[in-house]
């Protein structure tokens, strides 16, 4: 086989590996939120919860679960990693997590999921990007980002709200009759309710400044 003919066997294989691995999908918006759409995820995900960031340090990160929608749990521990350019690492705050589950046990955040922010920038969609022809400095995009936030907070929390009440109902429908929650479980009840209501007060406090 010629030179050639090697080299472009190579960048073929190459090409299709890169493909193989392209995150294609439309991001989450307040505006393009639809019921059907968490039931898809739900569908797909094996791991389902809300959770806060324990740690997070190169491509391994921890997660404290605080209300479990699908799948199980050891303890109220979860790991994970990034495996490949679609996946991803959680920073700091509370989140909704869909999640694959790897060979090893350990979680994985695609892109391309529902798995967002709840408490950070994170959890709503980008400003606008800049008109063709218009440069700004990376300080004037934070600006826009900042003034932008605001104005998505209410959309977000209708469609959170909705989302969670969906969450709980499929929870329910495949939950089977389970003995009186002792008191651990009442801890983490409390701490998602904090949680919760923490975010709310956090919204409402930006909406109004």
């Amino acid at each position: 086989m010629s030179y050639i003919w090697k080299l472009l066997l190579l960048t073929v294989a190459l090409l299709l590996s890169i493909a193989a691995h392209a995150c294609d999908c439309a991001p989450l918006d307040g505006e393009n939120w639809k019921p059907i759409t968490v039931q898809k995820h739900l569908g797909k995900a094996d791991l389902i919860f809300i959770g806060e960031v324990i740690s997070s340090e190169g491509d391994q990160f921890a997660m404290k679960a605080l209300d479990i929608f699908k799948g199980e749990i050891k303890g109220d521990t979860v790991y994970g990693e990034m495996t490949n350019t679609c996946t991803y690492a959680p920073e700091d705050g509370l989140w909704i997590v869909y999640a694959a589950v790897g060979g090893n046990g350990k979680i994985e955040l695609d892109m391309c999921s529902l798995t967002r922010s709840l408490t950070g920038l994170g959890a709503n969609p980008p400003p606008p990007p800049p008109m063709p022809g218009e440069n700004i400095s990376e300080e004037e995009q934070e600006e826009r980002a900042k003034a932008h936030y605001p104005k998505t907070l209410p959309l977000h929390l209708k469609n959170w709200i909705n989302e969670y009440a969906l969450l709980v109902g499929y929870r329910n429908s495949i939950a089977e009759p389970e003995p009186e929650v002792d008191q651990k479980n009442y801890i983490n009840y409390a701490a998602l309710l904090i949680s919760l209501l923490a975010l709310i007060i956090t919204l409402l406090k930006k909406k109004h400044n």
